[in-house]
């Protein structure tokens, strides 16, 4: 007999859930649903604990966390918990491995590394040595090796900030989250889905919840994803050449029709400030620059927030007590030229050696904006660092320490996804194994591939 919080067990009681949804079942679907969710909460804990990165992305796509609270009335809580829980955690894993990766470097915490990965593999092998339901001396042995990475983790997070956060996030709560929102705010996460139709038939689509301090929580419907993204893709072609204003003012209406108008309508009147955490395509969209009804922008209505999750909010963040200010400004790409004329840096730290030599223009606008932002600070008799041309580097930006603001003005750019890859390929490769980031699973989602230039 399986146990409930077996993969398999979850999705036989996932497509049991919808079952009863057909038949008009919706107190049992509910049920249903919310057990499934406290399956999928104990499956992915473990899955984060001690599976590869491959693994966690894998299952990530089998389960399907959100589609049956938002078809299900009176589940928004439900959903909106799902949503701040599962939403982005596994990436977040994965940048944890990437600072753990980084802490190895350092003497004096790699023996705490190699015990963490020792333990994880000790971890990853009693959970995965049966199907059924371990014995008591298996359990036993599992608890231990969890409580023993939590408390590596402790110690590790002494020195490498952010560690452990992915686990802790599968117990957010929504009361949590509204309790951290300001009182003339809301919280908008916005959400690209599988929507069910009915008879196990499923289509992409996007909606938001919205979190309000005090009020219940809201699921608005949106647009098929296909129609979306289709302007979305517009709207990205616009941005980039910049030469059909009228087009591009059109496209941001209709932006704002398919994705805020709808919002709108159920913000509290006093909301004058807005925090949105975007998913998918919905990425590459400024908020701020959609154009209302009566031709202003967002951002004059509300001041414009972004979380990459709204678990964000709840993490502890202590401000700068300095007024220290550097401007990184027209990198001299040309610089270095007969070595390496500019290369990209992902975030997170991976390299990525397959991108080519790449050459930038300059930005000769940003130096003049250096200098109109360098003569604002000081009036304000703040302290501003410039870093411009050939100073501008990337060895000079990792000397920064902790300022009040960093303006970076570079090129950012998106690496294009290769092609050639088939599926049976994608499913083998493995970020951690592979040198060719480029050519994981991981690099297919567009954010993955943003860069900035630097030399």
């Amino acid at each position: 007999m399986l146990g409930p919080e077996h993969p398999d067990t979850a999705t036989s009681l996932n497509n049991l859930a919808f079952l009863k949804f057909d038949r008009g079942q919706i107190l049992e679907a509910k049920s249903l649903g919310q057990s499934i969710a406290k399956a999928y909460k104990a499956i992915l804990s473990k899955i984060l604990s001690f599976a590869s990165e491959q693994e966690r992305m894998a299952y990530e796509r089998q389960i399907n966390p959100f589609s049956l609270f938002a078809v299900l009335k009176g589940s928004e809580d439900d959903l909106a918990s799902a949503i701040l829980r599962y939403k982005g955690v596994v990436l977040d894993s994965i940048i944890e491995d990437r600072l753990i990766a980084e802490a190895s470097k350092d003497s004096a915490d790699r023996d705490l590394v190699g015990r963490l990965e020792a333990a994880k593999r000790q971890l990853g092998q009693l959970l995965l040595q049966t199907a059924e339901k371990p014995p008591a001396e298996s359990e036993k042995k599992i608890a231990n090796l969890e409580q023993e990475v939590e408390q590596i983790e402790g110690q590790l997070a002494q020195h490498v900030s952010g560690l452990g956060r992915a686990r802790r996030a599968l117990s957010v709560s929504v009361n949590q989250v509204q309790a951290v929102i300001p009182k003339d705010g809301a919280l908008i996460e916005y959400l690209r889905y599988a929507h069910y139709l009915g008879k196990d038939e499923r289509e992409q689509r996007y909606g938001a919840i919205v979190l309000t301090p005090t009020s219940q929580a809201r699921w608005i419907p949106l647009g098929k994803a296909e129609e979306v993204e289709a302007i979305v893709y517009r709207y990205k072609s616009l941005v980039r050449n910049a030469f059909d204003e009228e087009q591009l003012s059109v496209t941001l209406e209709q932006l704002y029709r398919e994705l805020w108008a709808p919002i709108e309508q159920v913000l509290p009147g006093e909301t004058n400030r807005v925090i949105i955490s975007p998913d998918a395509e919905l990425n590459f969209i400024s908020f701020g620059t959609l154009l209302t009804p009566d031709n202003h922008f967002l951002a004059e209505k509300y001041l414009t927030q972004y979380v990459a999750s709204g678990r964000d909010l709840l993490r502890d963040v202590t401000p700068a007590s300095n007024t220290q200010v550097v401007i990184v400004a027209n990198p001299d790409f040309d610089a270095l030229l007969g070595q390496t004329v500019a290369s990209a840096s992902p975030p997170r730290g991976a390299e990525v050696h397959d991108l080519g030599d790449l050459h930038f223009d300059k930005l000769n606008g940003t130096k003049q904006e250096l200098i109109a932002l360098s003569q604002k600070f000081k009036t304000w008799q703040w302290d501003s660092t410039p870093l411009v041309e050939q100073a501008a580097t990337k060895a000079a930006l990792f000397g920064v320490h902790s300022p009040y603001i960093l303006h970076l003005a570079t090129h950012g750019f998106f690496a294009p996804e290769d092609p050639t890859l088939n599926a049976k390929a994608d499913a083998t490769e493995s970020i951690g194994s592979n040198p060719s980031l480029t050519r994981s699973k991981f690099f297919k989602n567009p954010m993955h591939r943003s860069f900035l230039a630097h030399v």
